[in-house]
């Protein structure tokens, strides 16, 4: 389990961070979850997702046990979709 914070709520162009993981020896990074600011957006997004709802920070879990040679990694990259 790991907390994300330290994002800025209050930034107007703050919509979304996106989670990502990738293998050591891999160069394409792997989406795995969006956490939305916006209720609307966050409403038409698929699954995986979270809904950060005002909160400064969030917990979030990766279950690697089934990933070979996976290394869990957050990038967080505001207003961009995948």
């Amino acid at each position: 389990k790991r907390q994300v914070s330290g994002y800025d709520l209050n930034s107007s162009t703050f919509q979304k961070i996106s989670l990502q993981y990738k293998s050591e020896a891999g160069q394409n990074w792997v989406p795995f979850m969006n956490c939305y600011v916006d209720s609307n957006d966050y409403a038409n997004a698929n699954e995986p997702k979270l809904y950060i709802n005002g909160q400064t920070s969030f917990d979030v879990s990766l279950d690697m046990k089934d990933m070979q040679d996976r290394k869990e990694l957050s990038k967080f990259m505001n207003n961009k979709k995948f």
